[in-house]
């Protein structure tokens, strides 16, 4: 039986932890997920518009989520495959989701992933960079 692989990052270090966890999706060719929860103060960066992120808002490639001093934010991406929670201060963003390439970016700040095995559905890799590091699983 296959366990769950949770992770914990920094965008200093990298450390195996437990998890606080969500779920996404959303409508349009190029949906990758959905904001499951938003707590505090959050935002949407998409196409150099800023707007704030509500829970249920759709996420695409490219997208950049930006919590603030009070903010948390949980994802699902890839039909709840992947979840993650972004922690207060954070810049969090989704380079690519697809069946060839996984990737995100923690510009600053700290994330919670949680990788179950329902990610193993396709043979691409998850990754998440930092400025100092790389996660694959």
């Amino acid at each position: 039986m296959m366990k769950s692989i949770r992770i914990f990052v920094s965008s200093v270090s990298v450390v195996a932890a437990g998890f606080l966890a969500a779920s996404c999706g959303r409508s349009g060719g190029d949906a990758v997920g959905v904001a499951r929860t938003v707590v505090g103060t959050a935002t949407l960066e998409r196409d150099g518009k800023t707007a704030d992120l509500a829970a249920g808002a759709g996420l695409s490639p490219s997208d950049v989520i930006v919590t603030g001093a009070d903010g948390v934010v949980v994802l699902g991406l890839g039909g709840n495959e992947v979840e993650a929670e972004i922690q207060p201060n954070s810049r969090f963003s989704i380079r690519a989701y697809n069946e060839a390439s996984r990737e995100m970016f923690l510009d600053g700040g700290n994330v919670w992933i949680l990788v179950g095995k329902i990610a193993r559905k396709s043979d691409a890799p998850i990754r998440l960079r930092t400025a100092s590091s790389v996660v694959g699983v």
